[in-house]
C-alpha cells in the first residue's frame, strides 16, 4: 500500500462517515460501501477531491 492510497484510504473512511458505512482496499484500488450498501471505486482522478474535503470536527474532553 503507497502512502498516498493510505492517505486516501482514511479521507475516505474518516471524512464522509455517515455516508460510508465501509472501505477497503483491494489490489491496489480503494473501495467503499455507501449507507445504501452501494459498492463503489474511488478513481485515481478522484483522489484530490476525497483529500481535499475537511476533516470533521472531533470533540475535546
Amino acid at each position: 500500500m503507497t502512502r498516498l492510497n493510505l492517505h486516501v484510504l482514511m479521507c475516505v473512511k474518516k471524512k464522509m462517515a455517515d455516508e460510508v458505512s465501509d472501505a477497503w482496499l483491494n489490489n491496489g484500488k480503494i473501495t467503499f460501501k455507501n449507507h445504501m450498501n452501494k459498492i463503489q471505486l474511488v478513481k485515481f482522478e478522484d483522489y484530490e477531491h476525497w483529500i481535499n474535503l475537511p476533516w470533521p470536527k472531533t470533540t475535546t474532553k
